[in-house]
């Protein structure tokens, strides 16, 4: 595996590329991406896409799912504890295109593993989906408590809260989903 900070590097011949390419591999094997998804639900779709990677992209690819809690390493993924789902079978991919997937399995997914067979270019990989309601409230918690004071204040007046309750929301964080409605009701006056 390949740690990946942004999906910008140098390529082969010393040029900028956008994406993921693999060094060629004359040995068995092949290369896999692990991608944590923002928030956790269930996956519709797939864009594997190999954009500008006419003669330099990999012949198949393979898409598993697992659904854990909470932030895993990448170690603890590769453990035999974590079951992978396979979302996508073994398919075969074109170059410079967008390579679609319908996903069936309606379980609940955290984090996506890409097989690239053997070795090549990949831009993106694109998913599409339902996020679960439960994480679309967690992320809501965190962004909002992740806020400097005055713009968590601001954003709570945008939604018509008054000056002084928004005060004693900010100044309550970090907020959490559980309990939340108890600390606002504390908070009302």
């Amino acid at each position: 595996m390949q740690t990946i900070s942004n999906g910008f590097g140098r390529g082969p011949r010393g040029e900028i590329v956008d994406g993921w390419e693999t060094k060629r591999r004359r040995e068995p094997g092949h290369d896999w991406a692990l991608i944590r998804l923002g928030a956790a639900g269930i996956i519709t779709g797939i864009d594997v896409d190999t954009s500008f990677f006419t003669g330099n992209f990999p012949t198949t690819c393979r898409i598993e799912a697992c659904g854990v809690e909470g932030y895993q390493s990448p170690k603890a993924l590769q453990s035999s504890d974590t079951e992978w789902i396979e979302i996508v079978t073994r398919s075969p991919l074109k170059g410079d295109a967008h390579n679609r997937f319908d996903v069936s399995d309606r379980r609940r997914f955290t984090h996506v593993r890409l097989s690239a067979f053997p070795d090549g270019g990949i831009s993106r990989v694109r998913l599409w989906g339902e996020v679960d309601p439960a994480a679309r409230r967690t992320a809501g918690y965190r962004w909002f408590n992740a806020l400097p004071g005055g713009q968590a204040a601001a954003v709570l007046a945008d939604a018509g809260v008054p000056a002084d309750l928004a005060r004693s929301v900010v100044s309550a964080r970090p907020l959490r989903d559980e309990g939340s409605a108890k600390q606002y009701q504390a908070l009302q006056p």
